[in-house]
């Protein structure tokens, strides 16, 4: 919880291990992560989209905003992604700000615990081969499309992995892709100056290892 540079009694998270599985080059700067505005509701990616675009042009300040929920124990808190913050100065003026526009953020209520992130939002990527993807706003990010898997099987493959490659420095998430008409199920990557050898490198080994199952 964030208890100061807050709307009083409200709730507010920030993750201390966005990217639990890549350890390396830790920041040290004293600047926000990932934070969470939990919300009374779900909001749609649209509306935050929208509000956000307003919210900007008064704060002027950098942040991005995107929708999704957070799973912590069996508690589903609906919530509003922000990073990309310089400062913790003026989360409270955002806070105000989407306040204004009607969004409702949920009591403060005390919470340190892992937990799962979905987010809803926009991609902008480069296409380096059939199926696999780099982030062209997000440098750390790769993408590579992967038959469906649910959380268990992917952790497992994921640690699998990790312990049995000497190059397995890197964060793994579950994503879908919406293009066009087409879903599309990937694994995001977070690595630090990825590039599409890496990548590649990377998708070799999940695409052997769901082979087994």
């Amino acid at each position: 919880n964030l208890k100061e540079k807050i709307i009083p009694g409200t709730m507010v998270l920030e993750a201390l291990e966005p990217f639990p599985g890549y350890h390396h080059d830790v920041p040290t700067k004293p600047i926000p992560g990932t934070i969470y505005f939990i919300t009374t509701e779900f909001y749609t990616r649209e509306n935050i989209t929208r509000v956000s675009q307003d919210v900007f042009k008064i704060v002027n300040k950098p942040f991005n905003a995107a929708t999704g929920d957070l799973s912590i124990y069996n508690d589903k808190f609906p919530s509003i992604r922000i990073n990309e913050l310089t400062s913790y100065d003026y989360i409270e003026e955002l806070q105000r700000c989407f306040q204004d526009y009607g969004i409702k953020f949920r009591k403060a209520k005390k919470i340190r615990a892992k937990g799962i992130s979905k987010i809803k939002k926009f991609f902008c990527v480069n296409e380096i081969e059939e199926g696999v993807y780099l982030d062209t706003e997000n440098k750390e990010m790769g993408y590579f499309k992967a038959p469906y898997l649910n959380w268990k099987l992917f952790e497992k493959i994921t640690y699998s992995i990790k312990n049995n490659w000497e190059k397995a420095s890197f964060d793994a998430a579950l994503g879908t892709f919406y293009r066009k008409s087409e879903l599309q199920d990937v694994i995001r990557i977070y690595r630090d100056n990825i590039n599409a050898e890496i990548l590649l490198e990377i998708r070799e080994k999940y695409l052997k290892e769901i082979k087994k199952y």
